[in-house]
């Protein structure tokens, strides 16, 4: 592995410039969201503390981590508005690692990924449109 890594890294185009990445996330986080949106999203965050095999649950700055990740998903996606599939698509990978599972959870194997699902099946979106 040492050989196989010793070598130098090559040259890489630039894609995007610094004022170009800041343009953009500044467009992002210009998405709307709408208030069922953000309930949503603390009901999502605050399942996570009420979670039998979770010890500390998201944080707030977890929902406003998962809210900025869904506005930018939308903003790529084309959309101007966070939709609660751009919730749903990034809540294991925001929420999951944020969780301190109790020590049985953990002794069983779980992952805080694992929770992040069934907190996703167990909460439903309660906005115009929801199923």
């Amino acid at each position: 592995m040492l050989d196989a890594y010793d070598r130098p890294v090559p040259d890489v185009d630039q894609v995007l410039n610094p004022a170009t990445i800041l343009a953009l996330r500044a467009r992002a986080a210009g998405t709307h969201v709408a208030p069922e949106i953000k309930d949503y999203v603390v009901s999502l965050v605050g399942a996570t503390r009420d979670h039998p095999r979770i010890r500390l649950g998201a944080s707030p700055r977890a929902a406003l981590g998962l809210m900025r990740a869904a506005k930018a998903r939308a903003f790529w996606a084309g959309r101007e508005f966070v939709l609660p599939d751009d919730l749903r698509a990034l809540a294991r990978p925001v929420l999951g690692h944020r969780l301190l599972l109790t020590p049985e959870a953990e002794l069983e194997g779980h992952a805080g990924v694992e929770v992040v699902d069934e907190v996703l099946r167990a909460v439903p979106y309660r906005g115009p449109g929801s199923r």
